[in-house]
């Protein structure tokens, strides 16, 4: 009887899924999982190099390449290309921090961007400004030399007007220190009546070059005597032309009696002046690093930008507010002077610091 049901068992086993064994086997063999518990994943960032105050990112950002394929050659160029993204004038920051003004950067070429953010206007905030401008940040390259000229000729196709201009520039880029030099001179020649064949209108009284001589009170006779020679009463007489030699008798008018001289004015009256200019730009911006410094004027008072502030006129501290770190401040000083045909110079912010301790 055992061995009878050896043999029947045998054949039920060999017909049974070996996974099914080996899996039952697994689970007797396995041991249990420890966890470790308290192991925690810290990552770390960086911002990028320029970037704004805050978290909140760019809604665009133009890399080199993009800023090329606009076109432009300058700041105010691609300020002026992207009005339309920026909703008109943006507030512009140059390597995440303020400037004293649009002139100081101007003239920076556009290859000297490395990058530029289009940001919302809550980002203004965080600078000093009211939230009603969305704001532009030029992020310029660590190096950067630069030497540029320009010269441009133009003039119309019915001729006169023709006109020149010449621009020169240098950049020198090391870190947050910047020195820009920009001169530009133009020139344009006047635009005559008689160059666009002006037909003069007769005025009410009547001009010439050389002259014409008429009575006190208009209409009544200038001389007796002129008008006994001429044989008619003479009202109006043309200078003769040898009086510019000589001084003229009575009887040298009897030929321009009551006949009027005049003079085409056309070849004297422009329709657009001869215009020159000459103006100078220079720029040196270096960083005070994280210092934040106000400017006393001699009048009194404290005057500090809006979100910058030192201990001379800063407000008590609030234990409700958080004061957000301010970057690190640009003193720049700025020359720029005029030139005008008639010799007059304009000393325009001559040596000023934006901000100056």
């Amino acid at each position: 009887m055992r061995r009878s049901a050896f043999i029947i068992l045998l054949p039920l086993l060999a017909g049974a899924a070996p996974g099914a064994l080996f899996a039952q086997e697994d689970r007797r063999e396995a041991p249990p999982v420890q966890t470790e518990e308290g192991d925690e994943i810290i990552v770390t960032g960086q911002p990028l190099r320029g970037a704004v105050i805050g978290n909140v990112q760019p809604e665009q950002m133009l890399s080199p390449a993009d800023v090329r394929a606009l076109g432009v050659t300058s700041i105010a160029e691609l300020v002026s290309e992207l009005s339309p993204q920026t909703n008109g004038t943006p507030i512009l920051l140059l390597n995440g921090k303020r400037i004293s003004s649009f002139s100081e950067i101007q003239d920076i070429p556009s290859e000297a961007i490395a990058r530029v953010d289009i940001l919302p206007e809550q980002v203004a905030l965080s600078y000093g400004y009211a939230p009603t401008q969305k704001v532009m940040n030029i992020v310029l390259r660590q190096r950067f030399r630069a030497e540029t000229g320009e010269l441009k000729l133009g003039t119309t196709t019915e001729g006169g007007r023709e006109n020149g201009q010449a621009e020169a520039g240098l950049l020198r880029i090391r870190g947050d220190n910047r020195f820009t030099v920009n001169l530009e001179y133009g020139r344009a020649a006047h635009l005559l009546e008689s160059q666009r064949s002006i037909i003069p209108t007769g005025p009410n009284r009547p001009y010439a070059l050389g002259g014409n001589i008429t009575a006190a009170q208009r209409g009544t006779e200038i001389d007796p005597a002129l008008s006994a020679l001429a044989g008619q009463t003479v009202t109006v007489a043309s200078v003769p032309a040898s009086a510019a030699a000589n001084l003229p008798a009575l009887s040298d008018f009897v030929a321009g009696a009551n006949r009027t001289d005049v003079s085409d004015l056309t070849d004297y009256r422009t329709l657009s002046p001869a215009t020159e200019n000459f103006v100078a730009n220079a720029t040196l911006a270096r960083a005070l690093g994280g210092v934040s410094a106000c400017r006393r004027p001699s009048t009194g008072g404290w005057h500090c930008p809006t979100a910058i502030r030192c201990k001379a006129c800063r407000p008590p501290p609030s234990p409700f507010l958080k004061a957000a770190p301010f970057p690190p401040l640009p003193t720049t000083s700025r020359f720029t002077a005029i030139w005008r045909r008639a010799g007059h110079w304009d000393n325009r912010c001559a040596a000023r610091p934006a901000i100056s301790a």
